[in-house]
């Protein structure tokens, strides 16, 4: 869990954003509540007895650079909450920039419903279209696997993602640039991808690939026979020197985690390679 260069803006505001370890965004609530003027305890308070709220407590790295454990939201719901708020209860100069923002955060709600997405017009289309990519990549895990039909896959993804932006033609036209301005990015992604995906799949980049995948076969049959050693040594110790013994096989996991890394390696490079499993490894019976 860390902080990201990414940031949303909130009422003029740029707020840095928090990445768990799965890739997933949060906005500190605390920061939140100082920009409206309201009080933090009480709002978490809500947070946390209101079970619509997906929140966490994650490590936000502060100004002064050490990391405090605070209540976060997820980024998609940051504007439900703002909706939430009562325009009383916040500073002045602040209200009538809060009110813009919960008429577009009703009208986004109004196309989850409608649309299956919701696009809020103060939202950066780097986030939107982000997000609308991993739920569409996600749906098409069983259908469309990535590995089997990667270029097939990713313009079927372009193509969804294209398709479900389109719906906001007849939109007011915050909403529709902002819908325009994700398909361009889409468009964008694909387009360097596919150029990434012919240099990767070119002649010289496979018989690159076909080179060093030899050289892990090696290692791994160099490292195996290694561990096969140690373990050998470490019988014959026995009980004899139990000191001599617990540090050989100390080494021995070592080496052994290095092989398992490597076999990892080796099946992943044969996969982007195509090729059949025809490589026999050596038989572990450690």
């Amino acid at each position: 869990m860390n902080s990201t260069k990414q940031a949303v803006d909130f009422l003029g505001y740029q707020i840095n954003l928090i990445q768990d370890d799965k890739g997933k965004m949060y906005v500190p609530l605390k920061r939140l509540c100082e920009i409206l003027g309201i009080d933090h305890k009480w709002q978490m308070k809500k947070v946390k007895t209101e079970e619509i709220f997906d929140e966490r407590v994650l490590p936000v790295l502060g100004e002064d650079g050490r990391h405090r454990n605070m209540v976060c939201l997820p980024l998609k719901q940051l504007y439900f909450w703002m909706f939430r708020v009562d325009p009383n209860i916040v500073r002045p100069e602040i209200v009538e920039r809060l009110l813009e923002h919960q008429k577009d955060a009703k009208l986004s709600m109004e196309h989850l419903d409608r649309y299956s997405i919701s696009i809020n017009p103060q939202c950066k289309a780097e986030l939107i279209e982000a997000e609308l990519r991993g739920n569409l990549d996600r749906i098409m895990d069983k259908t469309l696997p990535d590995r089997n039909y990667p270029r097939e896959r990713r313009f079927e993804l372009l193509r969804s993602e294209i398709a479900v932006l389109k719906q906001f033609e007849n939109e007011p036209p915050r909403y529709k640039d902002k819908a325009l301005e994700c398909i361009a990015i889409a468009i964008n992604k694909y387009r360097e991808w596919q150029a990434n995906f012919e240099k990767d799949t070119s002649p010289d980049a496979k018989l690159e690939k076909m080179d060093e995948l030899r050289s892990l076969e090696k290692d791994y049959r160099d490292l195996h026979s290694v561990k096969d050693d140690l373990l050998e040594l470490c019988g014959r110790l026995g009980d004899r020197e139990p000191e001599l013994r617990d540090q050989l096989y100390e080494f021995f996991c070592r080496v052994h985690e290095r092989c398992e890394a490597i076999y990892s390696l080796i099946l992943d490079l044969k996969e982007d390679l195509g090729c059949r499993y025809y490589w026999q490894v050596p038989c572990d019976n450690s």
